[in-house]
């Protein structure tokens, strides 16, 4: 067998026999080791598995590179909101809601986020 075909990334392992948390988990460390890939889908499954753990700042940071990647991201805008207001950022959070408004207007989720955020602020 050719080394290249003993790799981890070559072999078709299957995480079905692995408990949800565990799968998710093992899944999120395949991810970070991909940190340096420009892809903003991976990023926001970082973010959302921060999320997930309630890691709200590294969460955030998923976010914002999604953004750095992808300025257009109604779904990163939003988690960013999201993840402001779990740690207490209202501020920021209805920032974050009024900036994907801005990118599209007719966003329906972002005007209710707004109007919660200038509630808690």
């Amino acid at each position: 067998m050719i080394e290249d075909e003993k790799s981890v990334s070559k072999r078709n392992v299957s995480l079905v026999r692995f408990n949800p948390k565990v799968r998710n988990e093992l899944v999120l460390r395949g991810l970070n080791a991909l940190s340096e890939v420009r892809d903003a889908n991976l990023f926001l499954l970082k973010g959302a598995g921060h999320s997930w753990r309630r890691e709200f700042f590294e969460a955030i940071e998923a976010f914002k590179q999604v953004i750095r990647i992808d300025p257009y991201s109604l779904t990163a805008y939003c988690s960013l909101g999201v993840a402001y207001r779990k740690l207490g950022r209202y501020t920021e959070s209805l920032e974050t809601y009024k900036q994907a408004i801005r990118i599209k207007p007719d966003f329906a989720e972002a005007p209710e986020c707004v109007n919660e955020n200038e509630t808690l602020s």
